[in-house]
């Protein structure tokens, strides 16, 4: 019995479409042949249906013969998701929150995709499962532009060239060199069910790494930010001791109104709770990074009258307790 038809953003191709015209190849053809409308790059933001998508891939794939063609369009930048998404997901204070926040994304982006996490032997595995089967056309190419997703998320928290341990692919096809060579000394398995990598749980306390922009300001702290949620964010810590800011405070902080900072913070894929959480969390790392201050003392200086609640608010980003995460720091 046929539940739905899947869908997915129009963004998802993006990246194919700028990299099939770098090349010269027959975008328009290819759009029409299976079905998909034009005018995509002027609304980004449709549902298409995801059999089309894949097909389409599939085609234009085939027809230029590009080795890896998922893989190889797969975009660092992470425009392959809708600028909400992207900015929720790269905003997060932690890169187990951005998981968490990705998982909970993944429907909005595509109607049946499925993200998890699933606990495994001491770590964690980030799981996908798609909404096509696995020997539709372009399911291949859709697995690997997932995968290349996940690890460009976990690299913005980590390092440019992080690769996990072991990784699953869910692809009926021989995994190619180009692959292989991003996913350097994994051990890569191929799976019918779903695809995965694997995380070690030391990584997940990590917050995102500086902009390649940024400068460091040598025993001054961090430049300003000049986005708005990472500004945000900066003003608000002065005030953490006392408690944490009201919104009202923020929006003058701002020189705007509450609803205008509200609208303005859920177009970057933010919200006030998300850059207060992030001010409190960023605050509690830097301080649990000096071994001689106690965690009530931590607790107290982030706005946190019981130490208990900030226990259980830094575990639930960090998947570790405050009291963990400083050892992890002693064992680097």
């Amino acid at each position: 019995m046929l539940r739905n038809i899947p869908l997915s953003r129009a963004f998802q191709l993006l990246p194919r479409l700028d990299f099939l015209d770098r090349i010269g190849a027959p975008i328009e053809l290819g759009l029409e042949g299976n079905k998909l409308p034009p005018g995509i790059r002027e609304r980004p933001d449709m549902l298409l249906s995801t059999r089309a998508i894949a097909a389409f891939t599939a085609d234009l794939a085939r027809r230029e013969g590009i080795e890896d063609f998922g893989w190889r369009t797969a975009s660092p930048q992470l425009n392959q998701l809708s600028p909400r998404s992207a900015g929720a997901v790269q905003g997060s204070p932690t890169l187990l929150h951005a998981l968490q926040t990705l998982c909970g994304l993944a429907p909005r982006e595509s109607s049946s995709l499925q993200m998890w996490l699933d606990e495994r032997g001491g770590a964690l595995l980030l799981c996908h499962r798609s909404p096509i089967a696995l020997d539709s056309p372009g399911a291949n190419e859709l697995a690997m532009m997932r995968t290349a997703l996940m690890l460009s998320i976990v690299r913005h928290f980590t390092a440019p060239n992080w690769s996990p341990t072991e990784c699953g692919l869910s692809v009926g096809c021989e995994i190619g060199p180009l692959v292989q060579e991003e996913l350097r000394d994994a051990r890569i398995q191929r799976t019918p069910d779903y695809g995965w990598i694997r995380l070690p749980r030391s990584i997940l306390a990590l917050p995102p790494r500086a902009l390649p922009n940024a400068r460091a300001s040598s025993g001054a702290g961090p430049d300003p930010a000049l986005d708005l949620v990472g500004s945000l964010v900066q003003a608000l810590r002065p005030y953490l001791p006392g408690g944490a800011p009201a919104i009202q405070h923020a929006a003058e902080l701002a020189g705007t109104s509450v609803r205008s900072l509200q609208r303005e913070l859920a177009r970057a894929g933010s919200s006030y709770r998300d850059a207060l959480q992030r001010a409190k969390f960023d605050a509690a790392r830097e301080l649990l990074e000096q071994p001689g201050v106690p965690i009530v003392d931590i607790a107290h200086a982030v706005g946190f009258e019981n130490p208990p609640h900030f226990t259980r608010f830094f575990r639930r980003l960090a998947g570790m307790t405050p009291r963990q995460y400083r050892a992890t720091l002693r064992e680097e």
